[in-house]
């Protein structure tokens, strides 16, 4: 008889047999009472308004910081309050220095990270607005942080060289934190530095000499609150799109991600631009069942008479070759990383018709809804499309590109508070089993009469409810997952309403034993 021990090498390999078994463990939600997080270029070097919008289900005490600075700030929530900071509005220096990308980045070897604490779980959202830019990102507690991340941004477009490109931020929340990362683009310094590789932290790009896209790469020690921005610079098309690149932070330390394009059109070349920026979600919490909800908006300054848009465009990212993809049923893509080296797969979901120029054979799923399912565990993004690409004619929709993270089936919540931003049209999608419609209620209404199929899975319906401007709670005793929007002029923003955070256990059964990742069994 001989003994074969099965290591980390082999469970990968198994891995991409499908279906796998899984287990959801702990509790964890997007609510805490500990973050960090940071903000990143849009647009321009310099910022016009950075928000932090507060929501509390308990009265509590909630504490804003940038440790490194000196800023410091503290809310009295009241129960069910939701307050909106603004750390930064263009001509007011509020200390909170939470913005990266600038040139100084490097010259000032200066930290921007933001921490907030509280004395009651609370839900975060930061927001960066602008003149025809801005996005929104729900925020991850500190303790829903892990050390495994890949990255998720859109394919840049920079026909006015304006040095756009893609970006991510990587924030350590402790002390002597060392992060391993690989690209999947060629990335720049800033202007100041036009021949640099990587920047953040007042690093010094000559670590990086002789290495490039595809070889690990590795930030310096870092202190917590100390923020490590890569970028592409001015780049343009899939040469400048870090979608696929890979972090892992050393000792199992809990880093923040933050990730997206600071200026970008969706789809390429298609006019207009808006920021894209969204918190990376680790990856113990993606997932392998999908509802996805298309986007609705107004026309002109008329935010009474609702639209379907048009058109909405859908990554789903992989973290093992070989995942297939199940669209309503049927096999639309299988990963084989060799051909596509940023490990995703991009679908539209609107009315059918493929007008993209830089993509005319990109798969297409007609409706408003349908339903995504994975062999292994993948990361779903939204994409809300430039306006002139939804409606080409004037009059032009309301909305541009914003990027939001589609919480899988796996990561159901039960209750949430978000608001909504600006004076805009507002709406939130919501996706609950059928069975338990008569659970859901929107600020203490019942919605049922709301909710219609989802395409590809009966099991499910949505819907697509236009919200006032302020506060609003979502609940469903039986288990929901939501996404909120918003769109102006030639601005829009969208953000998940919240998710649990519960990591999936990934294992392989053979003849009783449970093979994971982190453990060594033995084969006789």
């Amino acid at each position: 008889m001989k003994n074969k021990h099965i290591f980390m090498s082999l469970f990968l390999t198994l891995m991409v047999l499908p279906p796998l078994a899984m287990k959801a463990q702990d509790n964890q939600t997007t609510e805490g009472t500990d973050f960090w997080f940071t903000l990143m270029r849009a647009d321009a070097d310099n910022p016009e308004e950075l928000s932090l919008t507060i929501s509390a289900k308990n009265a509590c005490t909630v504490t804003i910081e940038n440790p490194t600075t000196g800023y410091r700030e503290t809310v009295n929530m009241t129960a069910g309050g939701l307050e909106r900071k603004i750390l930064y509005d263009g001509t007011i220096d509020h200390k909170a220095d939470c913005y990266v990308g600038t040139a100084d980045d490097e010259v000032n070897n200066v930290f921007k990270a933001i921490h907030v604490t509280s004395t009651d779980n609370i839900s975060l959202f930061a927001g960066n607005w602008r003149e025809k830019s801005f996005d929104v990102a729900n925020l991850l507690p500190t303790a829903s942080l892990r050390d495994e991340y890949v990255i998720c941004a859109y394919t840049p477009s920079d026909h006015e060289n304006k040095e756009q490109g893609s970006h991510f931020a990587i924030v350590a929340t402790e002390d002597n934190t060392i992060v391993d990362f690989v690209v999947t683009a060629a990335t720049k310094g800033m202007p100041s530095n036009p021949g640099g590789g990587f920047i953040g932290g007042g690093s010094s790009n000559d670590v990086y000499n002789g290495k490039g896209v595809g070889d690990t790469l590795t930030t310096p020690v870092l202190k917590a609150g100390q923020v490590w921005y890569v970028w592409t610079g001015n780049n343009d098309g899939d040469d400048a799109d870090l979608t696929g690149s890979y972090i892992k932070a050393r000792d199992g330390k809990r880093i923040a991600v933050f990730n997206g394009n600071p200026h970008t059109n969706v789809p390429h070349k298609v006019r207009d631009r808006d920021h894209l920026y969204s918190q990376a979600m680790p990856t113990v919490y993606w997932g392998t069942k999908f509802p996805i909800t298309g986007s609705k908006t107004t026309k002109g300054s008329n935010y009474t008479t609702f639209y379907d848009r048009q058109k909405d465009k859908v990554r789903v990212l992989a973290y093992y070759d070989g995942t297939e993809v199940y669209i309503n049923g049927t096999l639309a893509h299988t990963f084989n990383f060799a051909a596509n080296p940023h490990h995703y797969f991009e679908f539209e979901l609107g009315d059918g018709t493929m007008t993209d120029p830089q993509h005319s054979s990109m798969y297409t799923v007609p409706g408003t809804s349908c339903f995504v399912e994975t062999s292994c565990p993948t990361a779903v993004h939204m994409f809300m499309v430039s306006n002139r690409y939804d409606f080409p004619s004037s009059p032009y929709c309301n909305g541009d590109p914003a990027m939001i993270w589609m919480n899988p089936i796996e990561q159901v919540i039960d209750e949430i508070t978000f608001g909504t931003y600006r004076d805009y049209s507002h709406f939130t999608n919501v996706v609950t089993e059928t069975a338990n419609v008569n659970s859901m209620t929107l600020d203490g209404n019942i919605i049922a009469g709301e909710f219609q199929a989802l395409a590809g899975n009966s099991n499910y319906s949505f819907a697509r409810i236009n919200i006032p401007s302020g506060t609003h709670t979502l609940k469903g005793s039986a288990g929901f997952i939501a996404h909120v929007y918003g769109t102006g002029e030639k601005e829009s923003y969208g953000y998940s309403a919240g998710g649990a955070t519960k990591p999936l256990e990934q294992y392989v059964s053979i003849n009783g034993q449970i093979f994971t990742p982190d453990t060594k069994n033995v084969l006789c």
